[in-house]
């Protein structure tokens, strides 16, 4: 079932974000502007649907996820486009709250364009800060998907204690007493997750990118 759904989100996702950027790219207003980066993202996001389809069919098999690079380049770009499409559909929303309550001022393009390009760059780093301390992404068949994973080995993906798997585990500082900051033992016992012995353990915290 799952896997049916991936193909027919894939098809008619790629259809109508299509269709979609022929008919906004052949008007030059604003708005026309800023649905035309929404079609292209729901359109990238589309295509990335299509591996997990094919895996969901493949009973949970990684397939087209059992290449290194393209788990790496998915789990990226799926990361970067999911944020970039939440903050386009807020930028959009800002734009006509702001048209509303100020009718007789213009919004430039060039601004809108100068904070789309500053957003771009600003998620595409902060997307990239799993592979910053050796981190990769790795293929998960309970969510079909390839999730982020630490150099250490532990995994970064949606879980009860960190949620989204765009949540990254960075450690902050260490946490010389040997117990744990937060939670209590039925809690940690619940997740699986232990705190460290004796001088030099890292406490870890999450990053939302």
């Amino acid at each position: 079932l799952y896997g049916t759904v991936c193909l027919l989100c894939f098809l008619f996702g790629t259809l109508g974000n299509t269709l979609s950027l022929l008919h906004f790219t052949s008007r030059p207003d604003l708005s026309s502007y800023l649905y035309t980066c929404i079609s292209s993202i729901d359109l990238a996001i589309s295509l990335c649907v299509l591996p997990m389809g094919i895996s969901y069919l493949a009973n949970r098999r990684p397939v087209m996820f059992d290449v290194y690079l393209l788990c790496n380049i998915w789990g990226y770009a799926f990361h970067a486009l999911t944020l970039f499409s939440v903050f386009y559909v807020g930028f959009l929303s800002l734009t006509r709250a702001y048209v509303l309550i100020y009718p007789l001022r213009k919004i430039k393009k060039s601004t809108v364009g100068g904070i789309s390009l500053l957003h771009f760059f600003a998620q595409c780093l902060l997307s990239s800060l799993v592979f910053w301390d050796g981190g990769r992404y790795k293929y998960s068949g309970e969510y079909v998907e390839c999730s982020a994973h630490s150099s250490s080995g532990s995994g970064v993906s949606r879980d009860r204690t960190c949620g989204w798997h765009g949540n990254y585990i960075a450690p902050i500082f260490s946490h010389p007493s040997g117990e744990c900051a937060d939670g209590s033992e039925a809690e940690r016992a619940a997740t699986g997750h232990q705190c460290g012995k004796g001088e030099g353990e890292v406490r870890a915290t999450t990053i939302d990118i």
